[in-house]
């Protein structure tokens, strides 16, 4: 052929569009889109994501390159560049997709796995569900789908874009399965079952906690975690995928127990939580519950000065921004977060598990009722102030009323905002619950704060709170957890407090007793110091002023 011939051809092809059908059978998305547009649509780009993904993982395309650590999608020009230039890079073939209950996630994957047969009859997948039922659902839709008969011209269907992929006749079973010309290619089982005599290039876990009280059930966690090391990982070929399709539970569910594996840095993960502001969100609900106010743009809480008009309904009730609204409405979502449970509600919806069973305060807090609360009968009102140290650390101030060595918790301030936003919102709090002695870490700059916060008080022409610093010298691992108990035993939180000041919860709950990590212990170190302030165990650098009985009305 000629040169001129030859130029004449390869033009022809870059100029020319692909069909339909041809585009789905090169690319997971658009497959997709053709079987099912009425689900798979553009504005829900989630699932998108979760196609390009999937994808990438069977081309080999997620990689990283040294030195810089990050796994990253790359394009097929990308990679082709790579080899060429001779430069060497990792392949990932792990993937975790961790996406809240009904997003579509299990039925993306039924997809996937169609059009992954499809891509070539010599693909083998393994895929494990919570149990036999659920299995031979997952399969049977797999199966269903490569199967299925035309009936309308206008409905496109597997065989119009894979027209040489088919069922093996006479391969009748739900379960295991394979296509025209091959001996297998498909097994749906579940956690326990057999995988005698099958391997797979493709290993999908779909879904294996399905309760609350599997997931804090260390018998069945620990069997499910056994089953995947010694059965299931050793029908996976090599060089072959693996991917753990689950909303979270726990911390020790299969996805958390990869987290603490060595080999954790293999594994690329996809996570979305339902409510991708739900940050803001949780912080009105708590300004709210706090102060009673209705409108946002009106409350008191210097947060909320942050808060923009348009981030308001016309109730002045803040807006989620939902990962899919038409798949789970904020109205459904904020229904599901005051009826869930804290731990399951942020596990499952926001992709955010918190241990509570291995917990160092897994047996609870005491609680009181507000509403008959009566504040007069406090011996002293307090505060104790542990101070952000570093850029990953958090201020937190709980405010708290002593009576008969008990402390009834009245206000929780927990942020990571800068200084010059804590201070002023820290003495507003100290005001409003009109604290007679603050007492604050004077560590990495909390002298400078609590300086700052008399001074700002003074300002307000508010006498009434004393300000006392001190240095901590104490190890805090060991005070948190020397404290345990008593903290438990004495300090009183106001029922729905986990809801009231959700941030402060998770990381007080999320504290392990055998953990090794010094992240996220701002909480149960501050909680420790109001124990240790009661008993009387913090040598002050400046004496605490003894608060008058009358000021406190007792007489």
């Amino acid at each position: 052929m000629s040169s001129i011939a030859e130029e004449f051809r390869q033009k022809q092809n870059k100029d020319k569009v692909p069909s339909s059908t041809e585009a789905a059978a090169n690319n997971l998305w658009e497959y997709e889109k053709l079987i099912d547009p009425k689900f798979f649509r553009e504005e829900r780009w989630h699932l998108k994501e979760i196609a390009v993904t999937l994808q990438a993982l069977v081309e080999d395309r997620i990689i990283r390159i040294a030195p810089e650590k990050e796994w990253h999608i790359a394009e097929k020009e990308e990679v082709e560049k790579l080899k060429e230039q001779g430069r060497k890079y990792q392949v990932c073939k792990k993937l975790k997709l961790n996406i809240p209950p009904r997003h579509g996630k299990s039925y993306s994957l039924q997809r996937f796995e169609q059009w992954y047969l499809g891509r070539s009859s010599e693909n083998t997948i393994i895929t494990v569900s919570y149990n036999e039922t659920l299995s031979s659902r997952f399969s049977s839709n797999v199966r269903d789908g490569i199967d299925a008969t035309k009936i309308d011209k206008k409905i496109t269907i597997f065989s119009d874009i894979f027209p040489n992929t088919k069922i093996k006749y006479g391969d009748a079973a739900k379960n295991i399965w394979a296509l025209a010309g091959r001996f297998f290619n498909y097994l749906g089982t579940s956690f326990g079952g057999t995988l005698t005599g099958v391997g797979c290039r493709l290993g999908v876990i779909d879904d294996p906690v399905k309760s609350d009280a599997e997931a804090y059930n260390d018998s069945i966690l620990n069997s499910q975690w056994d089953w995947y090391v010694d059965t299931y990982l050793s029908r996976i070929e090599e060089g072959g995928y693996q991917i753990i399709n689950m909303t979270r539970w726990s911390t020790k569910d299969l996805c958390g127990r990869l987290e603490d594996e060595e080999e954790a840095d293999e594994w690329y993960t996809l996570t979305y939580p339902a409510c991708l502001n739900a940050d803001k969100v949780f912080k009105i609900v708590a300004c709210r519950e706090t102060h009673g106010v209705r409108h946002c743009k009106d409350c008191p809480e210097f947060m909320c000065e942050k808060i923009q008009d348009e981030e308001l309904d016309e109730d002045g009730d803040m807006i989620g921004k939902m990962m899919c609204s038409d798949l789970l409405s904020f109205k459904s979502w904020n229904s599901k977060r005051r009826l869930t449970s804290l731990p399951i509600f942020l596990a499952n919806y926001q992709q955010q598990p918190v241990d509570v069973t291995n917990a160092v305060y897994a047996q609870g807090f005491k609680t009181y009722d507000p509403a008959t609360y009566d504040r007069s009968q406090a011996e002293r009102k307090c505060s104790y102030t542990d101070t952000a140290d570093t850029g990953t650390d958090s201020l937190c101030q709980i405010c708290f009323d002593e009576i008969d060595g008990y402390a009834y918790v009245q206000d929780v301030y927990f942020t990571d905002e800068p200084m010059e936003v804590t201070e002023k919102e820290a003495s507003r709090r100290l005001k409003m619950c009109d604290v007679h002695d603050a007492v604050i870490e004077s560590n990495n700059g909390g002298r400078g704060f609590a300086r700052n916060v008399e001074r700002i008080l003074k300002g307000w022409k508010w006498k009434s709170t004393t300000i006392t610093w001190f240095h901590q010298s104490k190890n805090k691992r060991a005070r948190i957890l020397s404290h345990t108990s008593n903290v438990c035993e004495q300090v009183l939180m106001p029922e729905g407090w986990e809801r009231k000041w959700p941030d402060f919860y998770k990381h007080l709950m999320a504290y392990q007793r055998k953990s090794k990590s010094t992240e996220h212990d701002d909480a149960p170190d501050c909680i420790t110091g109001v124990v240790e302030l009661m008993n009387g165990e913090i040598k002050m650098k400046k004496k605490v002023r003894a608060a008058k009985k009358s000021r406190l009305g007792i007489r």
